[in-house]
């Protein structure tokens, strides 16, 4: 049912997009929505201080959004992933549920999601006597090179959507082979509950390509309730941090993916 209704709000906002005006009037402390000109200004904070994130251009004129420029019509990253389940991070999370969506309050030791992972001690070189002539009677078979085959990489866009007035997150992405992920395996990385609710395949709206997407419905609102929760507590969320709440959220409904270590943000 879920799926069904997100695909008729695509139907409407397809037709909408053609209709509507781009939105201009700042509204993101009452309402959590944000204009263009303010997903750029987002846009430009996140690829400033995560080199990970570039700007890209839609494939052709006729996919650009004339509310965004040309050379920034949304937001490309590629991330690393080796495991599907547990990802052995220390972490305090608490989720307040409010109908589909939840609000997230993640605590995370420094350092934990953009660490490299320590090289093994080095020993003392052990010293082995051989025979040369048993060693050049060897066959000369090269030794296969190790793969981890639970590695993949997802290349993660973050478009404008018009009609739900926020940023829209799209992924994609390639095993340890090089090989497409399916549908199935990209929703491995969603958390159960998310699974055909809110993540749906549809056609990106900048490149002719069917990717994964975290649905938008609810993203307004809960930036909304965050504005107020930081409100509540004497603070303001500058506009330009939006982006770096959105991966926040994000990386609540997909905790495998890290794409939450940019910087902190207290509310």
């Amino acid at each position: 049912m879920d799926y069904l209704k997100n695909k008729a709000n695509n139907l409407v906002q397809g037709v909408s997009n053609f209709i509507s005006n781009p939105k201009t009037v700042s509204t993101f402390y009452e309402t959590g929505h944000i204009t263009p000109s303010e997903f750029i200004e987002a846009g430009d904070k996140l690829v400033t201080v995560n080199s990970n994130w570039k700007w890209s251009k839609a494939e052709s004129e006729s996919k650009q959004d004339k509310s965004l420029f040309p050379d920034r019509q949304y937001l490309v990253a590629q991330i690393p992933v080796l495991k599907r389940a547990d990802i052995g991070q220390e972490e305090e999370v608490t989720i307040t549920q409010d109908g589909e969506w939840v609000s997230i309050d993640r605590k995370v030791k420094e350092g934990d999601l953009n660490e490299e992972v320590p090289a093994k001690k080095e020993t003392p070189t052990e010293v082995k006597i051989v025979n040369i002539d048993d060693e050049l009677d060897g066959d000369d078979e090269e030794k296969p090179v190790e793969t981890d085959i639970n590695k993949r990489t997802y290349i993660l866009n973050i478009t404008y959507d018009q009609y739900y007035k926020c940023a829209r997150l799209w992924l994609s992405g390639i095993d340890y082979k090089g090989d497409t992920l399916s549908k199935e395996q990209i929703f491995e990385e969603v958390m159960s509950e998310y699974k055909d609710k809110t993540m749906t395949f549809e056609n990106h709206p900048h490149i002719s390509k069917q990717m994964a997407s975290l649905h938008p419905c609810k993203h307004a609102d809960v930036m909304k309730k965050l504005c107020d929760q930081a409100q509540s507590n004497g603070k303001k969320l500058p506009i330009n941090t939006y982006l770096f709440i959105f991966l926040k959220f994000i990386n609540s409904v997909m905790p495998n993916l890290p794409v939450d270590y940019t910087t902190e943000i207290e509310l």
